[in-house]
């Protein structure tokens, strides 16, 4: 289940759409964006369309990928992520022991870095405080309540 969300500046009406998480796999080397549900086709992992506000640009993130590809990347096993990933699930696991499902909830989007710059990257809207308008400088952002969808 992705999420579609845009932000805007009270100044100067900068717009910054953001999706995800979204399924994907990779083929032949090269991720591939799987339709939503992935039907008959497995998933490989999970990314997010983020905004990075010092690079000035869009970036496909991995939030998460699986030593096996499923057919249900919304109900994965911890075990079944890869060792690079576990560290975003970190504080899920120590404060939920009981639970092993992975809901997209669990994810600790405050981690979510740039892979270039390695600042804070706008994705989540509870977090869109942090940030001042990348093109004017000075505006906030806000949700845009005419771009917010759920699929």
């Amino acid at each position: 289940m992705a999420t579609y969300i845009s932000f805007i500046c009270v100044d100067c009406n900068f717009k910054i759409s953001v999706s995800g998480p979204h399924e994907f796999k990779f083929q032949f080397g090269n991720m591939i964006a799987l339709p939503h549900p992935v039907g008959n086709q497995k998933a490989d992992g999970l990314y997010i369309n983020a905004y990075c506000p010092h690079c000035v640009e869009y970036k496909k993130l991995i939030i998460v990928e699986f030593i096996e590809a499923n057919y249900n990347p919304w109900e994965m096993n911890l075990e079944n992520i890869k060792k690079e990933y576990r560290e975003n699930y970190k504080d899920y696991k120590k404060d939920n022991p009981e639970k092993t499902k992975l809901p997209t909830e669990c994810f600790s989007f405050s981690a979510i870095k740039c892979p270039t710059c390695k600042n804070e990257m706008i994705y989540y809207p509870g977090y869109i405080e942090k940030f001042n308008c990348p093109a004017c400088k000075n505006g906030k952002l806000i949700i845009d309540d005419k771009s917010l969808m759920i699929t």
